[in-house]
């Protein structure tokens, strides 16, 4: 029996399904291929530690004191990169730090304390290391128990309280830490606590360790510079934009990352190493920076 005809040549029945099932392997392979790009990019926004410098002027910081290396560990929230974190030590080890600033929520809840003895031990013997408490300390209970691991690693806790760093012509830098907000009802104030300081040391350099990264808490205050972090980076980063969803939830908020200038001191914004469960950062790798101090 002859193929009817279409147009003067034989029907074929088999080449528009060829077509189909080609287009559909071809749409397959490009979503398995933007999966695993996704993929990639979330394991290494995630586990992969970005370190930087960035260096700050400091009015009144003494000539021998000039380049130093403040190291941030800021947002772990219970997060380890590698076995009891030894992925996270190398780093700062090879940073070379003069100190150690962690500012805050390093864990979530009572089972991520086992972490914190080594960890604190271990960067207790690169350098000297300076402790502030960020908001999930306190909403978890956690402050108690975590200031008595670091007591018996020698890492010192700033609850309102500051130490003197001097350099060899006498004078010195004060290194402050503050308690988050989310503290105790009777808490010093931030205002009260930086006069408190000018009490004694009416001209020294303050730079303050703190976590949250709103300006409006420090830009009345006589510091020079404020470290802080809380922000996440913004979570995701757009490129040439910034983060786009705050810890509040917002969009697009501002001071997530990096040095701003916010009237009177400065203040540095770490992004963190870590974030809240469930909350994966795209385009923003874990930060680890390193703050450089110069005098003016």
């Amino acid at each position: 029996m002859k193929n009817k005809k279409t147009n003067g040549r034989p029907r074929s029945y088999g080449t528009r399904g060829s077509h189909k099932t080609k287009r559909a392997l071809r749409r397959i392979t490009a979503a398995a291929a933007l999966i695993a790009v996704v993929a990639v990019l979330f394991y290494v926004g995630n586990n992969t530690i970005h370190m930087d410098s960035t260096e700050v002027y400091i009015k009144g910081l003494p000539g021998d004191l000039d380049g130093l290396r403040i190291l941030q560990v800021s947002d772990l929230h219970g997060r380890q990169f590698g076995e009891d974190n030894e992925k996270l030590i190398k780093a700062v080890n090879d940073a070379k730090p003069d100190i150690i600033a962690i500012t805050g929520d390093l864990v979530d809840e009572i089972g991520e304390l086992d972490q914190l003895p080594s960890l604190a031990k271990a960067l207790s013997e690169i350098a000297p290391v300076y402790y502030v408490t960020g908001n999930h300390e306190w909403a978890h209970g956690l402050t108690g128990r975590i200031d008595d691991i670091f007591a018996e690693a020698g890492v010192t806790v700033l609850h309102n309280s500051f130490s003197d760093l001097k350099g060899s012509d006498g004078g010195g830098l004060v290194l402050a830490g503050i308690d988050d907000p989310n503290g105790r009802a009777d808490m010093e104030s931030r205002e009260h606590f930086i006069e408190r300081i000018r009490e004694s040391r009416a001209d020294a350099p303050i730079v303050l360790l703190a976590h949250r990264n709103d300006p409006h808490y420090y830009e009345d205050l006589d510091v020079s510079l404020v470290i802080c972090g809380h922000g996440h980076g913004g979570i995701i980063r757009i490129p040439l934009v910034g983060g786009l969803i705050g810890t509040d939830r917002s969009l697009f908020p501002r001071f997530t990352g990096g040095l701003y200038d916010i009237g009177g001191p400065r203040m540095f914004v770490s992004r963190g190493l870590g974030g809240y469960e469930f909350e994966p950062r795209l385009f923003n790798r874990p930060h680890l920076p390193i703050i450089i101090l110069r005098s003016s």
